[in-house]
């Protein structure tokens, strides 16, 4: 049992074996949602995927790029450049399986309320 130790099972959700002084965390599968519609389709998307059992969260991230143009362009403002609202979604689940239901219901989510669906593998 060299390099490793035991781990209580209280707490094998954080950590799982240690060897030469590396902790090995327990990574949850996340599913990551880029959602372009209005916003109470994100939020009623959230609702519903936060229902589901073994869903652990669902929350909407901070999107970190800016979809606007510039303030100082000419077309800025113009009715033709607003659009729905791009959503970035983020939800952790407890398996594969429910993360496959997840996906599922975000699609059949989104067609039915006319919004545009991305899902994200690696972000």
């Amino acid at each position: 049992m060299s390099g490793y130790f035991y781990v209580p099972l209280r707490f094998r959700h954080a950590a799982l074996y240690c060897r030469s002084n590396i902790i090995k965390e327990a990574t949850m599968p996340t599913v990551h949602l880029r959602l372009t519609g209005a916003d109470d389709v994100a939020r009623l998307l959230i609702d519903e995927i936060s229902g589901l059992e073994g869903v652990d969260r669902a929350e909407e991230i901070a999107d970190l790029m800016s979809h606007m143009d510039d303030p100082d362009s000419s077309s800025a403002g113009l009715s033709d450049n607003t659009g729905p609202g791009f959503h970035s979604i983020e939800v952790e689940v407890s398996n594969d399986t429910v993360a496959r239901r997840v996906r599922e219901l975000a699609r059949g989510l989104s067609e039915q309320r006319g919004a545009v669906l991305e899902i994200v593998d690696d972000l």
